[in-house]
């Protein structure tokens, strides 16, 4: 269904090992069984000292290694961002896993860990470029955007609505 030379392949940096070969009482692991995303998606760990306490998720299309995104589990100040992104302009995560699942529905969240969670895709962000909503459609299946509560979620429900995909929202706790 998809061009392989969509996006480059990439190659990952020495010294890199999965979560699994963790200890168990590591940080990382701790943290990515935590969040409930241990076991169900591969996770990486570079060892160097900018990725040092962060989880990594690489990106793949086609089977392909195309980047790859890593979340510090607890950034020490404002200055530390998040995320750290290595990616090509209009990807999606996630999008050749559920491209090949016999599911009549996708769904789109912002973030990495949710779309994992969900077994949906990422658009990694609160926007949907024309390459990505693009790809999106081009699985075929009926589109839902489940944004994140917050103020920037807004403008991904106005693009969703101006695409004419469906919108929902999960059970949100009042805090």
């Amino acid at each position: 269904v998809y061009s392989s030379n969509k996006f480059r392949t990439v190659e990952l940096p020495e010294g890199t090992q999965t979560i699994d070969e963790l200890p168990d009482d590591h940080e990382l692991k701790q943290y990515a069984k935590q969040r409930g995303i241990l076991g169900i998606y591969p996770l990486l760990h570079f060892d160097d000292m900018v990725n040092k306490r962060r989880v990594v998720v690489p990106f793949t299309y086609n089977g392909e290694l195309v980047g790859w995104t890593s979340r510090h589990i607890a950034p020490p100040d404002k200055d530390t961002p998040k995320y750290l992104l290595n990616t090509q302009p209009g990807y999606v995560f996630n999008v050749y896993r559920v491209a090949n699942d016999d599911l009549g529905i996708v769904l789109v969240t912002e973030g990495i860990f949710d779309a994992i969670l969900v077994d949906g895709v990422s658009i990694m962000g609160n926007s949907i470029s024309p390459e990505q909503a693009h790809l999106s459609e081009r699985l075929g299946k009926r589109v839902i955007v489940c944004p994140d509560r917050d103020e920037a979620g807004k403008q991904l429900i106005e693009q969703a609505v101006a695409l004419d995909w469906e919108v929902s929202f999960p059970p949100w706790a009042s805090d």
